[in-house]
């Protein structure tokens, strides 16, 4: 679904983003708690709790939504395992966190990354933990702002399969596969 600004839904909408731009910025600033989530409204505990906070700081890894941004020097990168292979949303195949690295590097100096996250909400379908192995599917809203100032909302699913050393240690990503939602 894609709004031209001149309308009246994409003027609401970016107002809203205005807001939570100056609410992002104010929060690191303040400590401020960033908004509740289909996720954190779920009350998890344990290590449930902690795969979809990853899962969700993954996806937030743009600074939007009040999150902490990963993009810079590729952070996002530290949420995976060093033999991670992922499969980003429109890619013609899975990569390497190695892989993704040098993409990253190469774009640094470029325009590539052209659309802005500015929203997202994950709509968890399941969740499946076996001692150190979880694997998540969920549906997710992401709307991002492209390079031609124009919002686009689209809607898609995931499967997630995150990792971990030993009970205790931190969930990393394993694998992921995302797509359009049809």
């Amino acid at each position: 679904m894609q709004f031209n600004l001149g309308s009246r839904m994409a003027l609401i909408l970016m107002a809203a983003v205005a807001v939570a731009g100056v609410a992002s910025a104010q929060s690191e600033a303040s400590g401020f708690t960033p908004p509740q989530t289909n996720i954190t409204r779920m009350h998890l505990t344990g290590d449930a709790a902690a795969v979809w906070a990853v899962i969700d700081r993954e996806w937030g890894r743009s600074g939007c939504c009040g999150r902490q941004d990963l993009m810079q020097n590729s952070r996002y990168l530290d949420l995976l395992s060093d033999d991670a292979l992922v499969w980003f949303w429109g890619a013609p195949a899975p990569v390497s966190k190695e892989s993704q690295r040098m993409e990253d590097a190469a774009r640094a100096d470029s325009k590539a990354w052209q659309d802005k996250r500015i929203a997202y909400e994950l709509y968890p379908q399941g969740l499946v933990i076996h001692g150190n192995v979880a694997v998540a599917h969920y549906t997710c809203s992401v709307s991002v702002v492209d390079k031609n100032n124009e919002i686009k909302t689209s809607s898609c699913r995931s499967t997630d399969v995150l990792v971990r050393e030993r009970a205790g240690a931190p969930w990393k990503f394993l694998t992921w596969v995302t797509g359009p939602l049809k």
